[in-house]
């Protein structure tokens, strides 16, 4: 049985092949039969397409200017994201104080940025 990460994405700076990825539909009846789909795109994949799915991030702390990321990641087998619909996420802004502790909210995403 394929087990499903906790952690649901990690950006690259290197994109690789869709069939590869962890967020394609790994474990299905459609990749088994080749139509390949992403966690993060609703565009079909081809068997060998190479990751366009970007996110841009700052290179340094404090840094105003974007690089490009993928959201590439080799599967492993065990690291599969497409069946993370049942995952829940709560936004800081909708939690209660207690909350918010617990989601250490007042940190922020990449240390040295204010929210």
């Amino acid at each position: 049985m394929v087990k499903k990460s906790s952690t649901l994405c990690i950006a690259s700076r290197t994109p690789g092949n869709c069939a590869g990825c962890r967020h394609a539909n790994q474990g299905t009846v459609d990749f088994a039969e080749g139509l390949i789909l992403c966690r993060w795109d609703v565009k079909k994949k081809g068997d060998e397409q190479v990751c366009d799915v970007q996110v841009e991030l700052p290179q340094d702390v404090g840094d105003k200017s974007r690089q490009p990321y993928f959201l590439y990641e080799p599967f492993d087998g065990n690291n599969a994201t497409w069946y993370s619909y049942e995952d829940g996420r709560l936004l800081a802004e909708d939690a209660s104080a207690a909350q918010r502790r617990v989601m250490q909210a007042d940190k922020p995403v990449i240390p040295g940025e204010e929210r």
